[in-house]
């Protein structure tokens, strides 16, 4: 999350500052422009077009301002496993370190009751989703896929599993 802040501030700050640039170059070609940039936004696309050498800085940098927003939203809010958001995709509810200690809470308090659990490690996500059903929380970082369930964690890299928090 705070690396997300880290380029989401400074791009918002960039973008807001090749903005301004833009409305600045298109008041000093004409007033008219100005306010017709101001108050239309298919102005501010024909006079970019018309008058490129005035404001092409500006609009590399807010466009660089726009790259860091989105940038740091794909770095602070990581995509699903599954690919969907919304309520497909419960797992998704803070960064990676809340996941974790959630997961981790879940582990410590599990059921005792069960004797022995089967461990995955080795095995596919197919063969880990016809034991125990579709993952409540899934959640995917660079390379690594996490599923959790109510008593484990389960970590998966190129689709086998590398980490089984079963408890035995």
């Amino acid at each position: 999350m705070v690396w997300a802040l880290l380029l989401i501030i400074p791009g918002f700050i960039m973008a807001m500052i090749g903005a301004v640039m833009f409305i600045v170059a298109a008041f000093r070609v004409s007033v008219g422009w100005g306010i017709a940039c101001l108050v239309l936004q298919p102005a501010q696309y024909i006079f970019m077009f018309s008058h490129w050498e005035d404001v092409s800085k500006a609009f590399w940098i807010q466009l660089s301002g726009v790259g860091l927003v989105v940038l740091g939203f794909f770095v602070g809010f990581p995509i699903p496993a599954n690919g969907k958001f919304g309520s497909d995709a419960e797992a998704v509810q803070g960064t990676f370190e809340d996941a974790t200690e959630t997961a981790a809470e879940t582990v410590a308090g599990g059921d005792e009751s069960d004797a022995y659990v089967e461990t995955f490690l080795g095995k596919t996500e197919i063969d880990v989703r016809k034991e125990l059903g579709n993952p409540p929380r899934v959640l995917k970082n660079g390379d690594e896929v996490y599923w959790w369930y109510e008593s484990r964690q389960i970590t998966f890299k190129d689709g086998v599993v590398t980490e089984d928090g079963a408890e035995e």
